[in-house]
């Protein structure tokens, strides 16, 4: 199949979009590379995959030359998260080749961190790789659930698979660039391309929406935490630091936002805050619209990220768009996201974790210092950017199959 150039001189080949995989996070950094794109007229078409639940079904049906098109799952939107999520992986690798052989793209684009199984000769990839617990197996201790570590050693599976074939990976973090070399990446097979953040200045001076605000009922200081309640975020030991820090700070709350994706863990944090005493200062809510998060991160005093794997998460970049002080684990892709914009702990510490909280909120201009520095670090991370550098990867695939 070779480049054939439309009436203006643009390729018009073809690329085909896999966003199956796209929620939380994958769904926020998609959806962005998809605007940036729909805004340049692009050299070559494309088809997008999506889900019928996906916020992606928001999005206009022919937009340019991106096009979308729903592809059916019976039953995932009803599932548990890991079963969905295995669902998921079957589909990509049974039913997604069919679609390539159908529509022979010249590049497949995956959100999901995974080859399909098989792909017609001549159909080039580009895989987005979002998370890094597949690559540290010493986590994986940390998984009761036999589906959850099988899951775990599949990824990893396919995520060596990506490296024998030499697919071209993006990653979103140095330390995710590293553990892949570690695991047999060739340096020039993987690229560091930063997300961007879209929120400024107009979600900077955002309150909270009515239905939000009972949180502060008493109007009392609060921690934050947001993100998904898997065992790797490392809540229970954040529960175990707040209820020492709590102690000394009566005054100080806590909120949780996060959706139930390990229902197990979700009652082991519940039963974490009955015995230590903590049910009158910990609100925990299962997940809110990203747009609702806003007036959240602008109450809180500080956001509270204790995860223990990490590549780039939105979270992080939100608070820094935000200006919000922020405590977090020392962890290599957590301290390359933040650099000097948050005061950082050892995450199996809580001892440690307690006292950063506590410096936070005892000093105020480390607050004031850390606000400004998270506001500078956030104007670096562009979207426009991370969208060129990941096309510029699209194209020099489609380009490459241009007969000499």
């Amino acid at each position: 199949m070779e480049l054939k150039p439309d009436r203006g001189g643009n390729l018009s080949q073809l690329v085909m979009v896999d966003a199956t995989a796209s929620l939380s996070g994958g769904e926020v950094y998609l959806r962005n590379l998809l605007v940036q794109w729909s805004e340049n007229h692009l050299p070559l078409r494309m088809e997008v995959l999506h889900l019928p639940e996906s916020d992606l079904r928001e999005l206009s049906a022919e937009w340019g030359e991106i096009s979308f098109r729903v592809v059916r799952m019976p039953g995932v939107a009803q599932r548990v998260w890991l079963i969905g999520s295995i669902y998921k992986m079957l589909w990509r690798q049974l039913v997604l080749p069919l679609h390539l052989w159908r529509r022979r793209p010249a590049v497949l684009f995956s959100n999901s961190g995974m080859l399909p199984g098989l792909i017609p000769s001549g159909v080039r990839a580009v895989v987005a790789i979002h998370n890094s617990m597949p690559l540290q197996p010493e986590l994986w201790r940390l998984e009761k659930s036999i589906l959850r570590k099988l899951r775990l050693r599949l990824l990893r599976r396919q995520i060596r698979r990506l490296i024998r074939h030499r697919v071209e990976i993006v990653v979103f973090s140095k330390d995710l660039k590293d553990r892949l070399q570690l695991l047999g990446a060739k340096k020039d097979q993987c690229t560091v391309i930063r997300h961007g953040i879209e929120w400024g200045e107009q979600e900077q001076t955002r309150d909270l929406p009515s239905e939000l605000q009972a949180i502060q009922p008493h109007g009392r200081p609060f921690l934050l935490y947001v993100s998904q309640l898997h065992r790797y975020k490392n809540v229970l030991n954040l529960l175990t630091a707040f209820a020492r820090l709590r102690a000394s700070r009566p005054d100080v709350d806590l909120v949780i936002v996060g959706h139930l994706t390990d229902r197990g863990y979700a009652r082991e944090i519940r039963r974490r805050i009955d015995s230590t005493g903590l049910t009158p200062a910990v609100k925990i809510i299962p997940g809110l619209p990203r747009e609702s998060l806003i007036g959240l991160y602008r109450r809180a005093i500080a956001i509270i990220y204790p995860s223990l794997a990490e590549n780039c998460p939105f979270v992080l970049l939100e608070a820094m768009a935000l200006g919000r002080p922020i405590v977090a684990a020392n962890i290599p892709a957590i301290v390359e996201t933040c650099d000097d914009a948050a005061l950082y702990f050892d995450p199996s510490d809580p001892e440690e974790m307690c006292r950063q909280m506590e410096h936070i909120l005892l000093d105020a201009g480390r607050r004031n210092t850390l606000s400004a520095n998270a506001i500078r670090r956030a104007a670096s991370l562009s979207w426009p950017v991370a969208a060129a550098n990941t096309l510029g990867i699209i194209l020099r695939l489609a380009h490459s199959r241009t007969p000499n």
